[in-house]
């Protein structure tokens, strides 16, 4: 009779959890740095409004404290590349937030609906930002 070194057990748990994944929203939270504020304290605006991260990597998308009456959609000309926020066009208050994991390289412009304005893929107003994937 052969017996499992428990590290061994381990190392194929870790295995069989990794291949388990979903498509947008991702399981792992992406690092703190590549998270985004969205009108915490009530403010119109994402924070940072700018974030550069390399494919493959999540941005992580929390409506802060306080906010009220937000969400994140797709500037319009890379609408299938960047998920919109649950529900949209849904205004969504706090505590919420969606992950967003960015496969191939290029610049996502996003914007709230409801505080952000001139929604095309080159100009984005207001409320609004961009993340940048090497």
């Amino acid at each position: 009779m052969s017996r499992t070194s428990p590290a061994l057990a381990g190392l194929v748990l870790a295995v069989a959890l990794g291949a388990c994944s979903s498509d947008s929203a991702s399981n792992n939270p992406p690092p703190a740095d590549n998270t985004i504020t969205v009108g915490a304290g009530g403010a119109l605006q994402f924070s940072p409004a700018t974030i550069t991260i390399s494919a493959g990597q999540s941005v992580r998308f929390v409506w802060g404290s306080g906010a009220t009456n937000h969400n994140v959609s797709p500037a319009t000309g890379n609408a299938s590349a960047l998920p919109a926020s649950p529900g949209l066009p849904a205004l969504l208050d706090a505590p919420q937030d969606f992950n967003v994991t960015f496969p191939a390289a290029g610049t996502f412009r996003f914007y709230c609906t409801a505080h952000g304005g001139n929604p095309t893929a080159n100009t984005v107003t207001g409320m609004s930002g961009t993340v940048t994937v090497n």
